[in-house]
């Protein structure tokens, strides 16, 4: 059976958990394809519970990970003995990674497994300066 209405959404209380398709395995259910965003999830390897909880297991569908790496890196000098300074770089997203947001987990919505947002900013850096006395 197709997914169809009363399938619910993935990521609400009290939806209705779909079924595993005949023939699939929850390997095969998230694609291997070079683009998430047009569909993380295989709707192939999904079947509707007709209305009551189905076979798949609670979380079976995860998003895709998040990666960032913030780097901090400062220097104190003391310029007399009352009057010191720090300087400090930071940066949030060193490697600039692009971080999916959760794709669609309505299973009645035609976009279902589709991403259309992402988490997280691009590359930022921020100097400092602060002087102590």
């Amino acid at each position: 059976a197709a997914l169809g209405s009363g399938s619910g959404g993935l990521y609400r209380l009290g939806f209705g958990r779909p079924n595993l398709a005949p023939g699939y395995t929850l390997d095969q259910l998230r694609q291997s394809g070079p683009d998430p965003t047009t569909a993380y999830f295989n709707r192939a390897a999904l079947a509707s519970p007709g209305g009551g909880f189905g076979n798949l297991g609670r979380n079976a569908l995860r998003g895709p990970r998040q990666v960032r790496f913030d780097v901090a890196i400062s220097k104190q000098t003391r310029i007399t003995e009352a009057v010191g300074m720090e300087l400090r770089a930071e940066i949030f997203n060193l490697f600039n990674n692009v971080n999916f947001a959760l794709p669609s987990g309505d299973l009645s919505d035609s976009e279902f497994g589709q991403t259309t947002n992402t988490v997280g900013g691009p590359r930022t850096m921020q100097f400092g300066l602060r002087v102590t006395f």
